[in-house]
């Protein structure tokens, strides 16, 4: 589905790819949502699939479940989600920077890292 603005009704769903500059969700979505400038996930809202955006805006009691691409220019590719989707889905957090006690200095080859 492609237009300008989506807007998608609290009581109704929609299952597949969303693609527009804005996209405004008090319903249901099932799927991707690929908007070039803003989500807004209303309170009543819910959203399965992965979204890519400038700007997102999610109420209390609105949910999502899947990723999350910010970015200043949300245009997207198939081979793009896909490549997001499969690098996320083997080992979340493994690329997570480790714990380190306040104070201490992150050395390599006796050089402070930062």
């Amino acid at each position: 589905m492609s237009a300008n603005m989506v807007f998608i009704e609290k009581g109704t769903s929609f299952t597949g790819t969303l693609t527009a500059p804005r996209v405004v969700v008090e319903g249901e979505v099932q799927g991707d949502i690929l908007a070039s400038k803003s989500v807004y996930i209303k309170s009543s809202g819910k959203v399965s699939g992965s979204i890519r955006t400038q700007k997102l805006l999610c109420e209390k009691g609105g949910t999502h479940n899947g990723f999350i691409l910010l970015n200043e220019e949300a245009s997207i590719t198939d081979k793009t989600m896909s490549a997001i989707e499969k690098a996320g889905t083997k080992n979340p957090g493994q690329h997570a920077p480790k714990p380190v006690a306040a104070g201490a200095e992150e050395r390599k080859n006796g050089k402070r890292l930062w």
